[in-house]
């Protein structure tokens, strides 16, 4: 449990770096909810064309928010070793550096 909790606090607070995204504390779940800013967002329409480009572009495995009623989020699964969620992350930051579009 020690193991995932950490996990989670390690995700959470390298996605929360990440403009653009805003992830959700998970409180003893296996997995985390992460929003998207559709509005910085803007050529991405709805969470599982965000997540398919996420899936295809940089090969992060995620479910759409829609999937669970949460639109515009997406579902990370935290179970994975720690190393790889640091990859992920790191993919995810450019994922969203690539098609973040800032406001005038």
């Amino acid at each position: 449990m020690k193991r995932l909790e950490e996990s989670a606090l390690l995700v959470y607070e390298k996605l929360n770096k990440i403009e653009g995204l805003n992830p959700v504390k998970p409180e003893a779940a296996m997995y985390m909810m992460v929003g998207f800013d559709p509005v910085k967002f803007p050529g991405i329409k709805g969470d599982l064309r965000f997540t398919e480009m996420l899936i295809s572009e940089q090969s992060v495995m995620c479910l759409a928010g829609s999937c669970f009623e949460y639109p515009n989020f997406f579902r990370l699964v935290l179970t994975v070793p720690q190393p790889l969620l640091i990859e992920a992350c790191s993919r995810m930051e450019e994922f969203c550096s690539k098609h973040l579009q800032a406001a005038p």
